[in-house]
């Protein structure tokens, strides 16, 4: 083979080199021109919340970003009245629901994927929280709460179990919103408020007064993501989703919001769902 030849070759190859690179390059980046919405009802800590620069942050936020990034989407967050979330999901009108509890109602349209392990927690002012043994401490007295199924469900259960007939807590109604609770405790209007802990775990880090008084009530909750039912996008999501769960990040994670323990799901997610079906039939 002559020099020239040689040249041309090689300069050949180089040209054939650089296209691949470039189609590579392009490639990646045409794989995340697309993006997914993901709808819910407002910030929360610690799952989803805006910070100081307008980013989305928090535990869910961090796992799906993840998850995204390596399907190769991009995310955008709108927020939509909750009554509006799951018609807006079945009918494709957005990619990904925020914090939609699985019941077996909603199983019919929608598909779930459990990400984050929580329980009921009683949070109260640090004075009362010393004398707190268990949920008797709370028997005759005010419990703060957004009336739900699960919510009514586990002080049902608290009460019949810890108090004596007629002289369990007693619900006290919220407007619903996690500061209108945190304000009741604090002005001394209930002596305690129940929700998911760690959203209690989240808020003690900016009250310190207010402390976390019990942190396993009842049966576990289990922060979802909902889908359209037999969404493609579910499972693929899923893999990189339980990569997720089974590296060190799940526990750098929840260390980084707060969290006194890694509170990723430890489980399949599929079993997760279908143990969750199964307890509401009961």
């Amino acid at each position: 083979m002559g020099l020239s030849t040689r040249f041309l070759t090689t300069v050949g190859a180089a040209v054939v080199s650089a296209a691949f690179v470039t189609q590579a390059v392009a490639a990646q980046e045409q794989k995340h021109d697309e993006t997914l919405v993901v709808v819910l009802s407002g910030p929360l800590k610690p799952y989803n919340y805006l910070d100081e620069d307008e980013k989305w942050k928090g535990l869910q936020a961090e796992v799906l970003g993840y998850a995204a990034d390596k399907a190769g989407y991009n995310l955008e967050y709108r927020e939509m009245a909750f009554e509006n979330e799951i018609p807006a999901l079945i009918q494709g009108r957005v990619d990904i629901g925020s914090g939609i509890y699985v019941t077996n109602e909603r199983f019919e349209h929608l598909d779930f994927i459990p990400l984050v392990e929580s329980y009921f927690g009683i949070i109260s002012t640090k004075d009362f929280a010393e004398n707190v043994t268990d949920w008797s401490s709370f028997c005759g007295k005010k419990i703060g709460m957004h009336f739900s199924a699960p919510t009514e469900r586990a002080v049902n259960e608290m009460n019949a179990e810890y108090c004596d007939e007629g002289e369990g807590a007693i619900p006290t109604p919220s407007s619903g919103g996690i500061m209108d609770r945190l304000n009741s405790v604090q002005n001394e209007r209930v002596e305690g408020a129940i929700d998911d802990v760690n959203m209690w775990w989240a808020a003690t880090q900016s009250i310190p007064h207010l402390e976390v008084a019990l942190d396993q009530v009842g049966d576990p909750l289990y922060w979802p993501i909902a889908f359209k039912k037999d969404s493609e996008l579910r499972e693929e999501l899923l893999p990189y989703i339980i990569e997720f769960f089974e590296s060190p990040m799940a526990e750098e994670v929840s260390l980084k919001y707060g969290m006194d323990r890694n509170v990723f799901i430890k489980k399949d997610p599929d079993e997760v769902v279908q143990d969750i079906l199964e307890s509401r039939r009961k």
